[in-house]
């Protein structure tokens, strides 16, 4: 029979949702963390078939396409910042009101993303791969707890008016900037997949060579070009599209066609 010591006895037990928040992590939690705010993040992003990417057959148009890049880079600086306040937590702590504006934004944006998806999440769960679509919901929880613990950290000399506004600020930023960017960035790719398509054949040229520099094209633009390629009766035009297409992916639009039919 085991003992349990009489201090124990009548103390009040901590709740399951007050643990999960306590200032200093359990070592589960933070390998929960690791897992759910970095390691399935980016296996869910790399095998994606219907979120931001299309699949093959029936459904080759992925339910958030237009927000592709801008998901990326979102997903990409959460993980960085996350775990560049986990590695480097002591000497960042005088920033821990930025770090803990970018987690909460890193929570809001998660959870818009999960609830969009849960629908499909839950009709997914019959084939089991649908659980992958409960990620974001997961990751926006680790993001959640995170700010919180880091919203609770007090600076020396800082008033919760200026940790509040600094958090608020960072918040913004980490969204903000990521917006305005890929709003540039997809306004250029646009452009050159339009000049691609329709433009003379010297146009057409400088909009191949100008989509070389861009390391990532979104799914919905590589659809264009296909789509654009399979309807062409000029053989000059259609050559012109497969080597772009080839240039930006590596494939032959001659046997990736399908994949991206009406």
């Amino acid at each position: 029979m085991s003992q349990v010591p009489f201090d124990s006895f009548g103390a009040k037990k901590v709740g399951f949702w007050r643990r999960q928040f306590t200032q200093i992590p359990t070592r589960a939690q933070d390998t929960f963390d690791t897992i759910f705010a970095v390691v399935m993040p980016i296996i869910v992003l790399l095998a994606d078939p219907i979120v931001f990417k299309g699949g093959e057959g029936f459904w080759n148009r992925g339910l958030l396409e237009d927000y592709q890049l801008l998901a990326y880079v979102v997903c990409s600086l959460q993980i960085g910042l996350f775990l560049t306040w986990r590695t480097w937590r002591r000497s960042l702590i005088r920033w821990a009101p930025a770090f803990a504006g970018i987690f909460f934004a890193g929570a809001l944006f998660s959870s818009v993303i999960g609830v969009v998806l849960l629908p499909f999440s839950l009709i997914g769960l019959i084939v089991l791969i649908g659980a992958l679509g409960f990620t974001p919901l997961l990751a926006a929880f680790v993001f959640l707890r995170n700010g919180v613990r880091t919203a609770r950290i007090r600076g020396r000399a800082a008033t919760v008016k200026s940790r509040f506004m600094l958090a608020v600020m960072t918040g913004v930023l980490v969204i903000a900037l990521p917006v305005l960017m890929t709003w540039q960035v997809e306004r250029t790719i646009s452009a050159s997949v339009n000049d691609l398509i329709s433009a003379d054949e010297v146009q057409s040229a400088q909009a191949a060579r100008q989509l070389r520099w861009f390391r990532f094209v979104p799914d919905k633009y590589r659809r264009r070009i296909a789509i654009a390629h399979a309807n062409s009766i000029d053989p000059v035009r259609r050559q012109t599209l497969n080597d772009a297409y080839r240039k930006m992916t590596g494939e032959d639009l001659e046997v990736r066609r399908h994949y991206y039919a009406d």
